[in-house]
């Protein structure tokens, strides 16, 4: 169908533009817009055998003008307005005239210039704009700028004179620019001009009579500037990623991709700027925990997060996932923080999730598809600006504990005297967690900047808050969001392992075993000789140890911890990071162990050694059948020596005098038994009183 201000082409070439349509579809008023006539009568059927085209001067409606420019514009409109809305006696011939005329009796204008706006404006879309003046006219146009070198000759003219850009030197400038724009990160367009210089006018470098005639820098230069726009420039120098991800226009905004409440969530991490130490010891510093956020993208509610030990991966975005579907009032009661189930009622999966590429693909993620029919979508490599909104959570979340936080760590950390912010650590990872939560709370019920304006919205007069936002699209736009079975979700997402089957139970680690009813059943843990190793793949919760599943028949397993160890009472990864550090503290004393046990060595030889030697001096003065007969008396020989001695030893420990209540005197036939006693020990010793 035809229409007012349509451009039409015939097969001849002959351009039009619709000026006007009669009411009964007969005829209309049409002009050429790349000649120099007025407008003309021509009939339906002719005009419907031309082919519409693409609006040459579209780029009028919207266009960006100097201030002079718009003056002449507003200039020239002033004097046809009144005109151009007499249709269609403005059109016809015969009454254009006298509506000109008028129009010159004012003085504003001859009708020449009158005559010359009209067509200006019938043939350029009918608009204000259309009256711009033709400023790209001037000048020299498409001709070569160095067909004549302009200007006077430099007032110190030397030896060395600027050339005429010839279509031979312009080939030479398209074969620098393509080499440069290769390195352009390391060749500078001055380096670049210097090698084109060197290589292809040495000749004229040489010259030491005459002019030397050797393209400017200018003009190298501005031949670049026109060949390659800025977009190229920026292509050439930080490369195709780093421009699509910080200098792509953005003609978009990410909420355009959301209808309602879990259209989508996107999911980030990042390593949070704060320093904690282990629960188990605060005297360790434990490193910078590992933040993860979900965040939906029509409400900006924070729909997950997971924060831990675990390096960006797809284990750590598995757990951020699983929280997505959790009671929050219960998550959150874990780590001691009282909320109501309005502050954060987001228990649900949505229908997409758009992370980076590397932490949602793999297995995991395919089973997610499968086993709940959630899409899985990936950025591209740099482009964290695609995940937009959560980006701007995490910068949220950084501005309001950065002022507060023990051990954050500021831009002046790593530098030069610079405050070590690993030392301020003060906070665990339980604690940190808490600490988070009321955060997140704050986030949901404060007004978002800059959401995009939504009609429905503005009807219902809902508040751009994340948590009205929410409660509006569950009611309005509800039909996305995804109910699971969080138990399922937890066994395909958790983190896995293969865990061997022992006597104690299914080994987990070395301080947490686990069972469940149908190993108990089957007797896997009872003890037989020559019974196979079995492993089992453990899905386990690094956060919670009383959460694990065991995969068997097909089928996930709630598996239970098989003692009431104290690791239960602490979040997993702290615990291994403890024992880590014991590891490694162990590895740090093993030098000092060495030495001990190499003087421990040393003196026990030297002991040995001495009473080897004392020992050979009399030895061979006896037989051995001696020797060995007299074993039993020497025995009991020794014995009463040994408890002499004893006694001896406790006599000089206690100080005090024993007074003998009838101060009688020794019987004189056991000091005589003494004597004997001693003579003969000194006599088996070879020993003189």
């Amino acid at each position: 169908m035809i229409a007012v201000n349509q451009v039409l082409i015939s097969d001849t070439g002959d351009t039009i533009r619709i000026l006007w349509i009669e009411e009964d579809y007969s005829k209309a008023f049409v002009i050429d817009i790349d000649g120099n006539s007025f407008p003309v009568m021509m009939m339906m059927p002719e005009i419907e055998e031309y082919k519409p085209i693409t609006d040459q001067y579209s780029a009028l409606v919207e266009g960006e003008f100097t201030e002079k420019a718009e003056s002449i514009r507003d200039k020239r409109w002033e004097i046809i307005k009144d005109l151009v809305n007499k249709v269609p006696d403005i059109f016809n011939r015969s009454l254009r005239g006298k509506l000109v005329a008028g129009v010159v009796s004012k003085k504003v204008s001859s009708e020449k210039y009158i005559y010359a706006y009209l067509k200006q404006y019938w043939q350029r879309g009918m608009t204000k704009n259309a009256l711009v003046p033709d400023y790209h006219n001037c000048g020299t146009g498409n001709r070569s700028a160095d067909a004549k070198l302009p200007g006077r000759k430099p007032k110190n003219a030397n030896r060395i004179q600027s050339i005429k850009i010839t279509p031979e030197i312009m080939k030479i400038f398209m074969t620098v620019f393509r080499e440069r724009n290769k390195d352009a990160d390391k060749i500078s367009l001055q380096k670049a001009y210097e090698n084109m210089r060197n290589e292809y006018f040495a000749d004229e470098i040489r010259k030491t009579e005459g002019t030397q005639y050797i393209p400017s820098y200018r003009q190298f230069v501005r031949r670049y500037n026109e060949e390659f726009g800025l977009e190229a420039q920026l292509r050439a120098v930080k490369g195709d990623k780093a421009y699509e991800k910080d200098h792509r226009p953005i003609l978009g905004n990410s909420t355009q991709e959301a209808y309602g409440p879990g259209s989508k969530y996107q999911i980030d991490a990042t390593v949070g700027d704060v320093y904690l130490v282990s629960e188990f010891n605060r005297k360790k510093i434990i490193g910078r925990p590992v933040i993860y956020f979900c965040v939906d993208v029509f409400s900006r509610m924070v729909a997950g997060m997971y924060i831990g030990l675990e390096g960006p991966s797809m284990a750590g975005a598995s757990m951020a996932i699983i929280n997505c579907g959790e009671d929050k009032v219960e998550f959150c009661k874990k780590y001691g923080v009282e909320i109501e189930k309005e502050d954060w009622p987001v228990e649900n999966l949505p229908a997409t999730f758009l992370g980076d590429n590397g932490e949602m693909k793999g297995i995991t993620p395919e089973n997610m598809i499968r086993n709940f029919g959630i899409k899985v979508q990936t950025t591209g490599t740099y482009r964290a600006d695609a995940k937009g909104i959560v980006e701007r959570f995490f910068r949220t979340i950084n501005e309001k504990v950065k002022p507060e936080l023990p051990g954050f760590v500021m831009p002046d950390h790593r530098q030069r005297g610079g405050e070590d912010y690993r030392l301020d650590a003060k906070m665990n990872l339980n604690e940190f967690i808490a600490y988070l939560i009321p955060k997140i709370i704050l986030h949901n019920r404060t007004i978002i900047n800059r959401y995009p304006f939504d009609d429905q919205l503005a009807k219902a007069d809902i508040m751009f808050k994340p948590k009205d936002l929410w409660s509006w699209g569950i009611k309005k736009r509800a039909g996305l969001l995804r109910e699971v079975d969080l138990e399922q979700l937890k066994a395909s997402l958790l983190f896995h392992k293969k865990a061997l089957v022992t006597e104690s139970g299914i080994r987990h680690h070395e301080d947490l075993f686990y069972t469940f009813p149908i190993a108990m059943q089957e007797g896997w843990f009872v003890r037989k000789e020559g019974k196979k190793s079995v492993k089992v793949d453990l899905a386990y919760n690094p956060r919670n140890p009383r959460e694990a599943y065991v995969f068997y028949k097909k089928k996930y397993h709630r598996a239970y911890p098989t003692m009431d160890s104290d690791i239960l009472k602490y979040n997993l990864e702290d615990y291994v990071f403890y024992q880590e550090c014991l590891e490694h503290q162990k590895a740090m004393d093993e030098s000092n162990a060495l030495l001990d046990s190499l003087n421990a060595h040393e003196q026990s030889k030297k002991i040995l050694s001495e009473a080897k030697a004392k020992a050979d001096k009399v030895i061979h003065t006896e037989s051995k059948t001696k020797r060995t007969k007299e074993i039993r008396s020497n025995r009991a020989l020794e014995k009463t020596f040994q408890r002499q001695k004893e006694n001896d030893v406790a006599s000089e420990s206690n100080q005090a005098e024993v007074i003998s209540i009838n101060r009688k005197e020794p019987d004189s036939s056991k000091k005589a038994m003494a004597d004997k006693l001693r003579k003969l020990r000194n006599k088996k010793f070879n020993r003189g009183d």
